[in-house]
């Protein structure tokens, strides 16, 4: 039956090296017979055989680490220098921690900002519900005003070049821009006037379903 998956340690051989595990097999484990089939001398094939065991035993070891097993493979094989491989491999594991540190903080931003929105909504609802209409439009408000601010800023000052000096936009492409920020930054203000709308309809119908029960009782 032929196989169906190769080993990983297999699949990190060289044909050459598959070719010298295949003759010391035919030759029942003989490296004299061996190097005789190669005309090279017993230490010879005595190295090249725990080359190859060293080959096979990084493979199992960094099995989870294939770029890590390639360098150590070709530092086994002389193909590179052993402190080169060394500065790869450490180099490596420095960029793979960096970034296990980014994502994380990525996520960790990504959470707060969830976070962040979900408690703003809350209590834009709780503040809606209140008796007085003006609580609610507070952070309305604040969102319309933040996102006024830059968009006046691009007007009166110009936006920021590729150099890092202000740039001035002239004719409409300037009041095109304005406008599309504008609409863009207002979006958290269109989402918390819809639940103030909606807060304060639900609370006039609760109220008048209150003064509907009231009548009833007199």
């Amino acid at each position: 039956m032929p196989i169906q998956n190769i080993p990983d340690w297999m699949s990190g051989l060289e044909e050459e090296d598959l070719v010298f595990i295949r003759r010391f097999l035919l030759a029942s484990g003989s490296l004299k017979e061996v190097a005789g089939q190669y005309a090279v001398s017993y230490p010879t094939v005595r190295l090249r055989l725990d080359r190859l065991i060293q080959k096979i035993k990084i493979s199992e070891e960094t099995a989870g680490e294939p770029y890590i097993a390639l360098i150590r493979r070709l530092a086994v094989g002389e193909k590179i220098e052993v402190d080169a491989a060394r500065q790869l491999i450490a180099e490596y594991r420095r960029l793979r921690t960096l970034m296990a540190i980014a994502t994380g903080m990525i996520w960790a931003v990504l959470l707060f900002l969830l976070a962040a929105a979900a408690g703003m909504l809350v209590l834009q609802a709780f503040l809606s519900r209140r008796e007085s209409g003006w609580p609610g439009l507070l952070l309305p408000a604040v969102s319309f005003v933040g996102a006024l601010l830059p968009v006046l800023g691009m007007l009166f000052f110009g936006v920021a070049g590729a150099s890092g000096a202000r740039v001035w936009i002239g004719g409409t492409e300037i009041w095109t821009a304005a406008g599309t920020r504008f609409l863009l930054f207002n979006l958290p203000t269109v989402v918390l006037l819809a639940i103030y709308f909606a807060c304060r309809r639900g609370r006039r119908n609760s109220e008048e379903l209150e003064r509907m029960r009231a009548q009833e009782l007199e």
